[in-house]
Order: C-alpha cells, then structure tokens, then sequence
C-alpha cells in the first residue's frame, strides 16, 4: 500500500514537472499549430506565402514602440494635483511563489536563447544614433553643469544624439529647472543600498528604448561624469572610428564581471536563495554597478521581466530584495538569463576605487570620493584603463571639466599625428 501511494506521488511529481517544462517550451516558442487540415501547396510560385518569424527569431533592436513591454504592475499615473505620486511597493509574495517563477523564467529563457541565433545585422552610414542617460538622483545633481556642457560638446549633432532621463528619490525637493525638465513623472523613493533602485532603473530604460534611434543607455548617479568627449566616447561605444561609418548590431553591453568574495555569498547568494532565486550559476555580479546597456539587452531585461509577470503575476526584481547593491547583480544576472552574456564586453566603462585595506571593514563597501582631484594625470590614467566615466565627484564646474578635457585630447591628437607622419 505505502509502495502505490508512493507511486502515485512520484507520477504527480514528475507530471508537475513535465506541466512545468512544457509551459516553459510553449512560451519560447510560441503557441501550438493548429489542427486545420493543410492546404494544398500551389505550384505557382509567386502564390507561396512568405514564413512567418518566429518569436524566438525577432530582431530586438528593430522592435517597434507598441511592443515594448509595459510596467509590471502597472503605474499610478501623475495628476495635475500631484505631478510626480510616489509609486506603492509591491504585494508581498512567499518563497515558494517566487521560486516557481524563477525557474520558469529561466527554463524559459533558456529555450528561447538555444532556439534563436545570434544575428548581426548593420546600420547605414550617417543613421542618427541616440546615446540615453539614465540617471538616479536623491534631489541634486551637483555635477549637472558637466552633463550639459558635455551635451553641448558635439560636432556631428546631425548624427550623434543624447537624451536625459532622470528619476529622484525626492522629485519635490528638486530645484533646478534643468533636472525637472528631464524627471520621469512618478518616484519610487529608493534609499541607500534599495532593491527600488533596480526599479528606478528598469523604467528609466522603459522609457529611453521607446527612441527607436537610442542605440546605448549610460545608467549613472549624480556623482558620475564623463572622462571622454561626446563625440569619442559613443564612437567608442558603437564601435566606429569615423563618424560616417556604418554601424554594426547588435549593441553591446559594457561592465566589469567581478568574481564573488565571501562577502558577496553571504549577503548575495544566500539572500537571492532565500528570496527564491536558486539559480546560482546565473548569478553575476558587475562592480561597480553603473554600466552602458545596449539596446538589445535593454529590451531583454524589460521582455524577460514582462514574461514573468504575465505567467505568475510576479516579478524578478522582487527577489533582489534586502540583497546587498541589488543593481550590481541584477542586471548582469537578467543578462546572463536570457543571452549568457552574449553580447557583454568585460570592461570598467565607469571607473571606481575602493578603499580594501581600511580597518573598517563596513566602510570598504564604499567607493572613494575624488573631490578636487579632477587632473590631467588622473584622467589620463583613467582613460588608458578603458574607462569613458568616473565616480565619484561631489562638485565639478563644466568650464573646469572641459579645461582638463581638452587637455587630454589634444595631447592624444598629437601624439597620434606624430605617429601616422612617422609611419609615411
């Protein structure tokens, strides 16, 4: 009798997880063909329909606006006597919910990466191409001058663009004309070391991809500035030495894959384990946090976030909760789900030091501050470690920027005339 019950058990074990992987089959791709009896082939061949493309097969970076997917759950929308509301936090889920959604969206996301290819596709020549910043700001933005100055430092404005998108954790108390003009119309009032900074950011990137020129997004803080002229640094990004240039896609992604300390087990790992997230080999960490996403991977981390929703009313950011830096681990992580870091080239693109020999163990999770040391030397060094940003300054004039800039450039400039008249 034990032995039939056992059984029986192990039958509605094993169906569950059947149930389970073909739901997650049917969602990569796509729903069943129907049972319609075929219709006969024409042997006119100009009469033959075209195959119709696959899910799996879309070509992200094409997708248009009406598909990009909406906030999940949807967002309390401004209101003339209340322009900026703050947004709810999320219901409450238990563990084994969101483990359920977790391994379905990974099984899911899986199948549909081992069923796509990788496509490689080119933009034409002199197609205007739009750089996003998505910055998370408290109330100021003590570097802004350097921001606008760096916008304003273009040459080919015909062909190379940037946009401002900027979400604060107290919108009210913004003050500067500027930063309002640019704020998303809603808050989610992160604190320090919030999982809401991932969703800060999550619809920042929501809300720049719905520019189909957008090819990049730089997310940042106040405390970030550039190290590279405009137009360097995104020809750098799209990987093109001359402003004419055709453009290869899809856009890659730029971060520094850091490799996991005890530290980052115990207040990583275990916390994303005990959230529900179990899938620990997809866990990955980029340090420090703030990188440059290109669009493809933008609009995967908004499609796997909606894939979830839709099939278990939940979402994956949720399980970065109480996870210690959750957007340094959430977006390389999501990446990593649904491309294995396909098109994620390792590289510190916002430089950031940290201080690993203080006594004080707590104050080595901080990056070091760089205020009035805004140098030639420091820059340069910077520059020459791959790095296009640096944090993290508290006070910084445009005019002063652009001085040390300049500076920069011209030496290189030199340096490369001497060495193409050398080689003549």
């Amino acid at each position: 009798e034990r032995i039939e019950v056992r059984t029986k058990f192990a039958k509605k074990l094993l169906m569950a997880d059947f149930n389970s992987l073909l739901s997650s089959f049917d969602a990569a791709s796509g729903p069943p063909p129907s049972k319609k009896r075929r219709k006969k082939k024409s042997s006119n061949p100009s009469s033959t329909s075209s195959p119709s493309t696959s899910s799996s097969s879309i070509d992200r970076s094409s997708i248009s606006l009406s598909s990009i997917p909406p906030p999940t759950p949807p967002l309390i929308e401004p209101t003339t006597d209340n322009p900026t509301p703050a947004q709810p936090s999320p219901p409450e889920y238990d563990r084994k919910s969101m483990a359920k959604a977790c391994e379905w969206t990974t099984n899911t996301s899986q199948l549909r990466q081992s069923m796509s290819s990788a496509k490689t596709s080119v933009c034409p020549p002199l197609t205007p191409c739009t750089l996003a910043v998505c910055c998370v700001i408290v109330d100021k933005f003590p570097t802004e001058s350097v921001w606008r100055e760096w916008m304003d430092y273009r040459y080919d404005k015909s062909r190379l663009n940037v946009k401002y998108h900027i979400h604060a954790a107290r919108p009210s108390s913004v003050t500067s004309p500027w930063v309002r003009s640019h704020l998303l119309p809603f808050t989610f009032e992160p604190k320090w070391n919030d999982y809401k900074i991932v969703r800060a950011v999550l619809e920042l990137i929501r809300e720049a991809v719905k520019d189909e020129s957008v090819t990049h997004c730089v997310v940042v803080t106040e405390s970030c500035i550039p190290l590279v002229s405009f137009d360097k640094l995104y020809m750098d990004l799209l990987k093109i030495s001359e402003l004419s240039s055709a453009i290869s896609t899809p856009f890659k992604s730029y971060m520094t894959l850091s490799q996991p300390t005890k530290f980052d087990s115990e207040s990583i790992w275990t916390k994303l384990n005990l959230n529900g997230f179990s899938s620990d080999k997809l866990i990955t960490k980029a340090l420090p946090g703030w990188t440059v996403l290109g669009r493809d991977d933008m609009i995967g981390i908004l499609e796997t976030e909606r894939m979830c929703y839709d099939q278990h009313k939940l979402n994956l950011w949720q399980a970065w909760e109480n996870v210690w830096a959750p957007e340094e681990v959430y977006f390389p992580t999501m990446i990593n789900m649904f491309s294995s870091m396909r098109n994620v080239e390792s590289r510190m693109i916002n430089f950031a030091q940290w201080d690993d020999r203080n006594r004080d163990h707590s104050k080595r999770a901080n990056p070091l501050w760089f205020d009035g040391q805004f140098t030639v030397d420091l820059v340069k060094r910077w520059r020459n470690g791959g790095s296009l940003f640096g944090r993290k300054f508290r006070e910084l004039r445009g005019s002063e920027w652009r001085k040390v800039v300049d500076a920069v450039e011209d030496e290189e400039y030199k340096k490369t005339s001497s060495k193409s008249s050398k080689s003549k």
